[in-house]
């Protein structure tokens, strides 16, 4: 494999994991969110969090 070729994958990789990392952390803030909106008890809040993790 060229040099080129391997700080490509290198990057893209990098990229990917942040993506992910970024969206895992959407996604339980999300769920904490309508957590917390579950406890004062308004359907309108709850349903749109949940909508939000969708």
């Amino acid at each position: 494999m060229k040099q080129s070729s391997i700080v490509f994958l290198a990057v893209v990789s990098l990229f990917l994991q942040t993506f992910l990392l970024i969206s895992l952390i959407s996604f339980f803030t999300s769920i904490y969110n309508a957590y917390a909106a579950f406890a004062g008890g308004d359907p309108k809040l709850i349903a749109g969090h949940i909508h939000q993790v969708l």
